[in-house]
């Protein structure tokens, strides 16, 4: 079986070597999986050890490579005893790696060998481009036809809605702290106002059950009425999710009255030198004991909330990964590691052009911004359409619209109020931007990529 490790002339015997690809395949330890397998000679190969191989590959994000070896060891072996869980492998691995375009075939296959697997299915249907969704769009500034596809941040159409104008914390990395609000209106969104637009959400959404984001920059816990607002979505048959640093005790009591379907908690450090850092003007303590009493009030609510911790990874606190996951699901809670990065685009787009890195938390990213967005650009899919744009729309706390969801700046707003335009007019609105166009260019737009060779960016 001919495999692209290539073997050193002088190597142990290999039985030796297949011995130790074993073990570490068994210990979890893929780069030493990696490094025995460049010493087996390739009269040794079998197709298990090619399978652990391939994992070993995909583990280390060399995905190009893994993608291959999945490939080829499927056309020659797809019989192979050893190889029955391949496909379902490969697929899941490519999917929770974000490259749905190319897991849908292993899930199809998969699930085919698996029809009772309920993960392996609901990760094949949500590869599927949901049917409220054209499968392509005219772009008349780029003047040409892209193409939709699955969109990862949800399966139904967005609506990020800012209940609330500001922000209880000053985190570096959010432009509440980073850019001018000029011009951007505060306070808290009337319930007349929710209510007109959740009913022309209702009347006009192409989704027939849309998720409603009770934020964008705003902090969803200080609305003093919140627990009507969620009432509000719930008596409209509509989802609803709110995110909150988790700071403001008193909005806990909001959430007593009324839980939304999902509740996604921002947390960087779990001690303060780390979370301060990063949640500036926040209280990791006081994070915790909110944390605790969250999760009683899910337990003993007749309401289902799913509840997950979006836990922001920079390289001073890293190290705590474990800290902060055993206590996330010690309350029952999902964590979820997220790279931290810098927002919002106009300030991405600022940072590439000057290369000013003057923020000390700029230096505390996993990857320098201008690498991600070199990397981004370097695997861009020009066919493809930005998921921000088709499948979101972002409302401020005044009713305006925000070309996106990754924009703050006021000349990047549609030139019209959400409740003086239709839902095609705005999607028009935003297809016509010329920001887009910009966006594009320096790579920071939200779509399908292509596989790489690595995930490591520059």
């Amino acid at each position: 079986m001919s495999m692209t490790a290539q073997v050193p002339a002088n190597q142990p015997p290999a039985s030796e070597v297949a011995n130790s690809i074993f073990l570490a395949d068994k210990r979890g330890d893929t780069s030493a999986v990696l490094d025995a397998c460049g010493q087996l000679p390739q009269d040794a190969w079998t197709v298990s050890l090619a399978f652990i191989y391939a994992r070993a590959l995909a583990a280390q994000g060399q995905w190009q490579a893994a993608s291959n070896q999945f490939q080829s060891l499927w056309s020659q072996q797809s019989g192979h005893p050893d190889l029955q869980d391949l496909p379902a492998f490969a697929g899941s691995a490519l999917f929770r790696a974000g490259y749905r375009e190319v897991a849908a075939p292993w899930l199809r296959i998969a699930h085919s060998l698996k029809p009772n697997d309920a993960e392996i299915a609901r990760m094949w249907r949500a590869c599927e481009l949901p049917a409220y969704l054209e499968p392509e769009v005219y772009d008349p500034i780029e003047e040409e036809v892209l193409l939709r596809y699955s969109p990862r941040e949800s399966n139904h159409y967005v609506y990020a809605i800012d209940i609330v104008g500001t922000c209880n914390l000053k985190c570096p990395s959010c432009p509440v702290a980073n850019s001018s609000d000029e011009g951007r209106a505060k306070g808290t969104m009337p319930l007349a106002l929710f209510s007109r637009i959740l009913d022309k959400i209702v009347a006009e959404c192409p989704d027939r059950t849309p998720q409603i984001w009770l934020y964008n920059w705003g902090e969803p816990l200080l609305h003093p009425q919140l627990p009507e607002i969620i009432a509000m979505i719930r008596a409209r048959g509509l989802l609803s999710m709110i995110s909150s640093n988790l700071n403001y005790s008193r909005g806990l009591d909001h959430l007593a009255k009324a839980l939304p379907d999902t509740i996604k908690i921002s947390l960087s450090g779990f001690h303060p030198t780390t979370y301060d850092a990063s949640h500036t003007g926040g209280d990791i303590n006081r994070v915790k004991t909110n944390m605790r009493r969250l999760a009683d009030l899910v337990a003993a609510s007749d309401t289902p909330c799913d509840v997950w911790v979006g836990h922001h990874l920079y390289r001073h606190n890293f190290h705590e990964q474990d800290e902060v996951r055993t206590f996330s699901e010690s309350l029952g809670f999902t964590w979820s590691p997220i790279q931290a990065f810098w927002q919002p685009i106009e300030q991405l787009i600022e940072l590439e052009e000057s290369g000013n890195l003057a923020s000390p938390l700029l230096k505390e990213l996993m990857v320098d911004p201008r690498g991600n967005l070199a990397f981004s650009r370097a695997h861009q899919q020009p066919e493809y359409d930005c998921e921000l744009r088709f499948n979101q729309t972002t409302i401020n706390v005044d009713g305006s619209v925000s070309l996106c969801c990754s924009t703050y700046s006021l000349e990047n707003r549609l030139p019209v109020k959400f409740l003086d335009a239709d839902h095609q007019a705005l999607t028009t609105m935003k297809y016509e931007h010329g920001f887009c166009q910009t966006c594009r260019n320096y790579g920071c737009d939200y779509a399908a990529r292509a596989l790489p060779a690595s995930t490591r960016a520059g």
